[in-house]
């Protein structure tokens, strides 16, 4: 693994699948206290609707920081993306 794919996966969790989910397993073997590392695993294990899901969630739940970010990182919701513009209506009486 190369600086450039860990940096692919960072930008793009949505496509990790299997192939990366072994490489983020071996990954959070050789550095347990990688936080990114191990919420990475995480999206990739929910992105192949794995068993091994909840009991890595525990696992990260633990290392973030903030576990609103550790949400939206799994349900792929994003405050800045959710955002409606506020439009001014005003009534002519």
């Amino acid at each position: 693994m190369t600086k450039e794919t860990y940096h692919q996966w960072m930008h793009n969790p949505q496509n990790l699948g299997a192939k990366e989910s072994k490489e983020l397993l071996q990954l959070t073997k050789d550095h347990p206290y990688c936080q990114s590392s191990q919420l990475l695993f995480l999206k990739s294990l929910h992105n192949e609707n794995s068993i091994q899901f909840n009991k890595q969630l525990k696992i990260a739940a633990a290392f973030a920081g903030e576990r609103q970010q550790l949400f939206y990182l799994v349900t792929e919701k994003d405050k800045r993306h959710q955002q409606k513009p506020i439009i001014n209506k005003k009534e002519t009486i």
